[in-house]
């Protein structure tokens, strides 16, 4: 028995290669979507105990004395440890451009600790760390100056105008690639620097107290979130025994509260989504496999097993070979499946998130427990799909079995009862499409086959046309500007003028209106958001708010238009009230009017109205969009306006847009990665249908070659019905990938960037193309395999 089933894997090496490879590629798709969540939770937690991420941070605008840190320690139970710090927003000139938003930070020993990427620490006061996400070690030794422009208030925090970047480094308070919102110049910090604590003046106070809990309970846990609970209870209770009323200047933030940290948690969450779907789908795959490769050796060896059957083997060991068959092709396939895709798939994806965190490499653990039981899974699956083909076999009595299964009758179909039709049908057609038609088994594997494979292909393309389209759509058909100035404070009419006799000369348009940086926390997640206030028309030719095809007007006051990410993160629709918080803690309640179409970062549009009636007088107009002459000079346009008076940042939508393009481009891995899987996975099927649809038409094949086929004829004669089927799978697995390509594209979100459901033209044309190309390339296998047919063989009779 042992040796039948070796010699059936050689003589039927194609079909046992395809249900290898289907396996192995349903495993190593799974086992590396499995194992990534854990890994970046591993990661995570790893980074978070060796950095000694704080679990509390107080905030005391006005200082912290330094007799309330030890009341704190001795008063407040559960705390680990206590460390002070300052910080500072500042604008500054560095290899970064001029005028920079720098948040500048004091090093803090025991907590939040540093981990350096290049250079050194810092040894004297005038030397600092920078942010290793946008300088580089060729960065260190140049100087950082503090911009003359600051405020009196934080010139005085700073012991030095000037400072040397000694060394790169990472922050666990700067999670991942958004660095926070600021009151200072354009509003948005672009990165940090980290000084000794000498490097700040010997007056100022500091800002910022960070307490870790006594707790081992894991991050991201319920457990976890109880104790943050527990102590916020007991802060504010200390807070008001020693602080006296109003202790609300005091500002308590969670961890949960880091952006970074709280949307790593929502990357890792969709990973571990997709990985809970997609076993149904690889399941159904394989088991769809089996059962056709399985019924039709079955059906082939009918005379086989009838002898072994007379000969006396009972229904058991014959079942044997061919669950050895099968179940050898599914063990294998599981360990090789697992092994490779625990290497590639999470390092793939690792890749994308690298784009967004700043962690090392991937802590990578290889699951046993995990290959075991998807080996369990797919071994099972292989090995029930060959018992359901084999068992009504080997309870028939072996005279059924000896003798050949009568071919089905062919029949006139409909097409061929269309009066004036059926005499203008080709006969080779006529043959083809009865024979389509005869096997409707087959007919409904191949149609169900391909339309899957075609499916998973347009779900890939669309995936591209979704991530790659979407600078496009952001910066040329949203954001028309060109620049985006600030001023320090408000200009007034006067300053206008000499600015559009100055560097307005060289732009097109131009508006001064309020953005401004605002939060919008729900309790559970916190968003930070660009508020832009304007009266309705001033956009025009600067900002197109549009919903589809149709443009939107500025609300009302009271009201707001939010951009779609918002609604999604939030849950928000017309007519929804949800609240913005600014940093000086004054609050704007606000009524969704419209979803508007956006695409980076998360924008509110509303009236200046709304603040003359929530806050009594509007912030004050700081920032202008402007839009370029036809012939102006970018960049030296940009520089004319950072000349001018007032004028702290100067914003170049085209350098913008280059850079996340050429983020956008990483996350090319995920669609090479969808690609890569789905044509595999596409080949694969085809080839396996095709490569039966052979085997069972032996007979019919050799005796069209005795009728004198040349092998040209005899290819078309027998890859017409494939090219048929496909075609018909084909087009129905189009509206198919469709809803495939809906489903990713939910589960795929990347924080403060929207994805439009896009699949271009080309991309249904691709597919089919795709489609037909593997089913050429099929056929161009497959015809070697058909000139080898012996004819005198193949017409034997069975006797």
């Amino acid at each position: 028995m042992l040796r039948l089933t070796f010699r059936n894997i050689r003589s039927s090496l194609g079909r046992w290669i395809a249900i290898f490879a289907i396996i192995m590629l349903g495993v190593g798709f799974l086992a590396g979507l499995m194992q990534t969540c854990p890994a970046m939770l591993r990661t995570m937690r790893a980074y978070v105990r060796d950095s000694v991420l704080y679990d509390w941070r107080v905030v005391l605008p006005d200082g912290i004395d330094p007799a309330l840190v030890g009341e704190t320690s001795s008063g407040v139970r559960g705390l680990r440890a206590l460390e002070t710090a300052v910080e500072v927003d500042a604008l500054a000139d560095s290899a970064l451009g001029l005028d920079d938003v720098l948040r500048i930070h004091s090093i803090t020993e025991d907590i939040n600790k540093l981990t350096l990427r290049a250079g050194r620490m810092p040894e004297r006061p005038d030397e600092c760390l920078a942010d290793s996400k946008l300088y580089s070690a060729a960065d260190v030794g140049t100087k950082v100056r503090i911009s003359p422009r600051n405020d009196a208030a934080t010139l005085e925090k700073l012991a030095f105008d000037t400072y040397t970047i000694v060394g790169t480094c990472t922050s666990p308070l700067y999670i991942n690639y958004e660095r926070g919102t600021s009151a200072v110049g354009s509003g948005t910090v672009r990165a940090f620097l980290f000084l000794p604590r000498d490097g700040f003046s010997a007056g100022t106070k500091d800002t910022d107290l960070f307490l870790t809990l006594e707790t081992e309970a894991e991050i991201y846990s319920e457990s976890y979130d109880r104790i943050l609970r527990l102590t916020q209870r007991r802060l504010m209770r200390f807070a008001e025994e020693h602080l006296g009323e109003g202790t609300q200047r005091v500002w308590l933030f969670s961890r949960n509260n880091n952006v970074g940290f709280t949307s790593f948690k929502g990357d890792a969450e969709i990973v571990s989504g997709i990985a809970r779907v997609f076993p149904v789908f690889f399941f159904l795959v394989a088991a769809l496999v089996c059962v056709t490769t399985m019924t039709r050796m079955v059906d082939e060896q009918r005379t086989q097993i009838g002898i072994l059957r007379a000969l006396g083997f009972g229904a058991g060991p014959v079942m044997g070979i061919y669950l050895g068959y099968s179940g050898s092709a599914a063990l294998l396939g599981c360990v090789a499946g697992f092994f490779l895709g625990t290497a590639v798939v999470p390092r793939v994806i690792w890749l994308v998130y690298g784009i967004m965190y700043q962690q090392s490499a991937l802590m990578i653990r290889p699951a046993p427990g995990l290959g075991a039981l998807l080996t369990l899974a797919f071994v099972a699956v292989s090995c029930l799909a060959t018992a359901l083909a084999v068992s009504r076999e080997v309870r028939a009595v072996p005279a059924q079995l000896l003798r050949p299964r009568p071919p089905k009758a062919g029949r006139r179909l409909l097409l061929e009862r269309i009066p004036g039709l059926a005499g203008r049908l080709d006969l080779l057609w006529s043959v083809a499409l009865r024979n389509i038609f005869r096997d409707r088994g087959r007919l409904l594997m191949t149609v169900i086959g391909v339309a899957g494979c075609t499916a998973l292909l347009l779900a890939a393309h669309g995936i591209r046309d979704s991530v790659a389209g979407v600078v496009s759509a952001q910066f040329d058909e949203v954001a028309l500007y060109d620049y985006l100035a600030v001023f320090s404070e408000e200009p007034d009419a006067e300053a206008l003028r000499r600015f559009a006799d100055g560097p307005g000369q060289s732009l097109e348009k131009w508006k001064l209106l309020y953005q401004g940086n605002m939060d919008l926390d729900d309790g559970e997640t916190v968003k930070s958001v660009i508020v832009v206030a304007a009266e309705p028309g001033s956009l025009d030719g600067l900002v197109d708010v549009h919903v589809g095809s149709r443009s939107v007007p500025i609300p009302e006051a009271g009201e707001a238009l939010i951009c779609p990410k918002l609604a999604e993160t939030f849950r928000l629709r017309v007519g929804d009230v949800f609240t913005l918080r600014a940093d000086d803690g004054r609050r704007l309640e606000l009524t969704v009017a419209e979803v508007a179409d956006n695409y980076f970062y998360n924008y509110v549009f509303i009236s200046p109205d709304t603040f003359a009636e929530q806050w009594g007088a509007p912030p004050p107009k700081l920032t202008v969009f402007a839009e370029a002459a036809p012939d102006a000079d970018l960049h030296r346009t940009a520089a004319e306006m950072l000349d001018f008076p007032g004028v702290v940042t100067v914003l170049i939508n085209a350098d913008i847009a280059d850079r996340l393009d050429q983020m956008m481009s990483s996350l090319g891995y995920i669609v090479l990665l969808v690609l890569v899987f789905s044509g595999a996975l596409a080949f694969i099927v085809l080839y396996n249908l095709t490569n039966i649809s052979i085997i069972e038409r032996y007979r019919e094949i050799a005796t069209v070659k005795v009728l004198g086929f040349r092998p040209a004829e005899t290819a078309a004669y027998v890859f017409r019905e494939n090219v048929l089927l496909t075609l018909v799978g084909a087009l129905l697995g189009l509206p198919l990938g469709r809803a495939l390509h809906r489903f990713v594209m939910a589960q795929i979100r990347v924080d403060m960037i929207y994805f439009e459901l896009r699949i271009a033209p080309l991309s249904y044309l691709w597919s089919l193309l795709f489609t037909m190309l593997f089913v050429a390339v099929v056929d161009v296998f497959m015809f070697f395999r058909l000139e080898r047919i012996h004819m005198a063989e193949a017409l034997k009779s069975n006797e």
